[in-house]
């Protein structure tokens, strides 16, 4: 999806490839492609690996890699056919380089503690609060407030969240996880987000604004800030999306990568997360009608397949949920991800925000 060269390395590959053609041919040894070389159309350079010494062993579908984020004029190119959507085989490298930690990938699933009854989503219960909440109840006196030209904002209160260049199976262990540049940022997921919405009928107000740098604390507040000046005059604002990436770590050391398979290429799996104020300590008053909104959005995402989406988080932590408007905070895969399977999954939670928005 991002392909990158300089010139210098451009000029260097350039002659040592002629220099082995021509050895090649003098030798006689220069096959056509029916013979020793063979079809090479079918190598994803998806597989190649950005991590020392990482190579791509699995038994993956080989797939071409398409392009999300290129400025191709149909970006639902990718769905021509349909969505279908498939657990990945788990997968560990067996071994990892020195001063690298390896990468499980696998299709996650996590028991819901509050579950609805037609099976698609439900709440883990992450707030130790102890209170009890009725998902069908909350999804039944949720009155999204839809629009045929509806508003949606989105912005990122972690805006150097970063993913994986390329798919690689191991992780530098001193890394932090931010962005190297923009391009492999959640904000360049963002903006994908919000050019598949637009394409939908959704009007989309992106604020790209840094908010964690030099220093993460205090991002929340000055995201909100953003947020509140941004939307001053602005009438019918339908849905607010503080757009994340996650991390998550076992003890081991190995990190974590959701993914499924979205028509034979690989997506992150996404994450709803909602405020629980039971005790009023939070400030968020309406926890529970945003609890209900996250609830709704994430019937949408399941309603693809319940692998996209793990049930909605339920925390103790307001983030920026007591903002007066209906608001969500949604994670998109974690640091070992690729740019490439965020952005294809933020097409998706595309389709499932424009669904809940729009008349």
């Amino acid at each position: 999806m991002h392909f990158r060269k300089s010139e210098a390395g451009t000029a260097v590959l350039t002659g040592v490839l002629l220099l082995i053609f021509a050895v090649l041919f003098t030798s006689g040894l220069f096959l056509s492609s029916a013979g020793v070389i063979g079809d090479v159309s079918s190598f994803s350079s998806a597989h190649a690996s950005s991590s020392p010494g990482a190579s791509s062993s699995r038994g993956d579908p080989d797939v071409p890699s398409s392009s999300v984020s290129s400025g191709e004029p149909d970006i639902w190119e990718v769905f021509a056919d349909g969505t279908d959507i498939r657990p990945v085989d788990t997968y560990r490298p067996a071994s990892v380089p020195a001063g690298c930690g390896g990468i499980l990938e696998e299709t996650r699933e996590v028991s819901m503690d509050f579950p609805c009854s037609d099976g698609l989503t439900g709440i883990t219960d992450k707030s130790l609060s102890g209170v009890t909440v009725d998902p069908d109840a909350l999804l039944r006196d949720n009155h999204v407030e839809k629009s045929s030209a509806p508003t949606v904002v989105i912005y990122h209160t972690h805006t150097g969240e970063g993913y994986e260049e390329r798919l690689t199976e191991y992780y530098s262990v001193g890394e932090s996880g931010d962005a190297k540049s923009y391009e492999y940022s959640v904000a360049a997921v963002g903006d994908v987000l919000a050019e598949a919405l637009e394409s939908l009928g959704v009007n989309v107000i992106h604020i790209t604004d840094s908010f964690d740098y030099p220093s993460r604390s205090g991002s929340f507040k000055r995201s909100a800030a953003a947020v509140e000046k941004a939307l001053e005059g602005v009438d019918n604002v339908s849905l607010v999306i503080d757009l994340h990436r996650g991390t998550l770590q076992q003890t081991g050391g190995d990190r974590v990568k959701p993914t499924v398979y979205v028509n034979g290429q690989r997506a992150a799996q996404i994450s709803l997360i909602a405020a629980c104020d039971a005790d009023g300590s939070l400030g968020v008053s309406d926890w529970e009608e945003k609890l209900a909104l996250s609830l709704a959005l994430n019937r949408e995402l399941c309603s693809m397949s319940p692998l996209l989406a793990l049930p909605v988080s339920m925390e103790s932590q307001a983030y920026n949920l007591h903002l007066p408007y209906p608001c969500i905070m949604a994670e998109i895969g974690t640091d070992v991800n690729t740019i490439e399977e965020a952005e294809l999954s933020a097409l998706l939670l595309a389709r499932s925000v424009a669904s809940l928005v729009s008349e």
